[in-house]
């Protein structure tokens, strides 16, 4: 005989023939591995759905869930302790039962290997009720670039691109570009705001105001943004920019400038070190929580 086999499921406890204490058991029908302590609680069990790792004395647990993605959960056996629970690509609501009051948790999801799923998130919750909203998300969500948000509002995304100068522009008649900045992406369905520096001066054949304008593209050809009016020569700072949104379908990428002309002669966009001329364009929010709320232009 080379072999045999055997048909009829049987259940193997590790030490042979132990019902009670520290033991193993492989379950010959079910499959299921069950590791018990010496109290007869259950501490590990394996199955084809997960892996648990019990504490029967505090009721905390892991769990490691294959899926894609695959999850790794934390639940700590005190809620009322300050603890967190630690999920990866699981949604806390369906762990810990819609309705129930939901323990602190850090949720996290990377893509998945097979490409089934673009997803990588980051979500801390706080103690709630009923499966309510993230307190805190950071991620694409396999829809797009990351985001972050703070009670389901999208926060500023910070500094995007600008230009500056610590010298005097030229003497400026006509309209001309004094300050073109780097190319950047502004994304679809956010709000940016453009924020300006220096002071206006160096008056001559009677100038007492100069116009900015800020524009898409590097000359004064491009498609006109903001018209900031006149300004008075010598006023302290020029004023600031405003908002403007692309709401367009789709993300833009392209470089903007500010051009300046005078009312009548000649005048300068002044610069030195300690107070430069130029603008700076930073991500204030999503378009979705402006709309209608704040006066803002379109980038197209």
């Amino acid at each position: 005989m080379t072999g045999w086999t055997n048909d009829q499921p049987v259940t193997i406890t590790l030490p042979a023939g132990a019902v009670t204490g520290q033991r193993i058991v492989l379950d010959g029908t079910t499959g299921e591995i069950t590791i018990y302590d010496a109290n007869n609680n259950s501490v590990m069990v394996i199955d084809s759905t997960a892996i648990e790792i019990r504490d029967a004395a505090t009721g905390a647990q892991i769990q490691m869930i294959p899926g894609s993605p695959p999850e790794l959960l934390f639940t700590p056996g005190d809620p009322g302790g300050g603890h967190v629970v630690t999920a990866t690509g699981a949604v806390q609501a369906t762990n810990q039962g819609a309705g129930t009051t939901l323990l602190p948790a850090l949720i996290v999801a990377s893509p998945a290997y097979d490409g089934s799923t673009s997803a990588a998130y980051m979500e801390l919750h706080g103690a709630t009720v009923g499966g309510a909203a993230p307190v805190v998300a950071l991620g694409n969500y396999g829809t797009g670039p990351a985001d972050l948000t703070l009670n389901a509002t999208s926060l500023p995304r910070g500094f995007v691109t600008g230009a500056y100068s610590q010298a005097d522009s030229a003497a400026i008649g006509a309209d001309t570009v004094t300050h073109t900045a780097p190319s950047a992406t502004y994304r679809n369905g956010r709000v940016y705001r453009l924020n300006l520096s220096g002071r206006l001066g160096g008056e001559a054949g009677g100038c007492t105001a100069m116009a900015l304008h800020f524009r898409k593209g590097t000359t004064t050809a491009g498609t006109l943004l903001f018209d900031l009016g006149f300004q008075d020569i010598g006023a302290r700072d020029v004023a600031s920019g405003g908002l403007f949104a692309n709401n367009s379908g789709a993300d833009i990428t392209t470089q903007v400038c500010i051009s300046i002309q005078s009312n009548v002669g000649t005048g300068k966009w002044l610069g030195a070190v300690n107070s430069p001329s130029g603008f700076w364009i930073e991500d204030v929010g999503s378009y979705a929580q402006f709309n209608t709320l704040a006066p803002f232009v379109f980038l197209t």
